[in-house]
């Protein structure tokens, strides 16, 4: 039998394949590489091969979607996709919390052009209900795709920027 990881990175590229950006390609490692770290940072010059060189980052900070009216983008991803409001709130940025992740949206220059945000992979317990849910307030999703660890369909938020609804299957 093939490692769990070897099944979710066919899974992964057959689901990224099927992209409508075929400029796109997505090249992921065999199992034993998608469990090890990664340095962000550029090799020091100064290691030696095969030594750990500590990377300039610790962890995700936030992830960040632009949006063109806050008010709408805050009912949506609180009331629509049930996520809870944590940390920062202003007129211009909002944050929600994920599982421990911070998500934001926000409407200023720096943070970029609303409906270009690459992906927000949401995990849903009850994708059918979700996507019930997502249909009852006006946004359409995709027919789920099945791979064999999961279920997968694509959402868009008031602005355009995608949503992957990931439901693991039991294991």
């Amino acid at each position: 039998m093939r490692p769990e990881s070897d099944e979710r990175r066919d899974s992964l590229v057959e689901f990224f394949s099927r992209s409508p950006h075929p400029e796109i390609s997505l090249e992921v490692p065999r199992s034993r590489d998608l469990t090890r770290t990664i340095p962000i940072a550029p090799p020091d010059a100064d290691a030696k091969d095969g030594e750990n060189v500590p990377t300039a980052t610790s962890s995700i900070a936030f992830i960040a979607y632009p949006v063109t009216d806050m008010a709408r983008s805050v009912a949506f991803y609180a009331d629509v996709v049930k996520l809870p409001k944590a940390g920062l709130e202003s007129e211009n940025w909002v944050e929600f919390d994920v599982a421990g992740i911070t998500f934001g949206i926000g409407n200023f220059p720096q943070i970029g052009q609303p409906g270009t945000a690459g992906s927000l992979a949401l995990e849903i317990d009850d994708l059918p209900a979700f996507r019930a849910r997502l249909k009852e307030h006006g946004v359409d999703s995709t027919e789920p795709f099945e791979t064999p660890i999961c279920f997968i369909s694509m959402a868009k938020d008031p602005d355009g920027n995608s949503l992957i609804l990931h439901q693991a299957k039991a294991q």
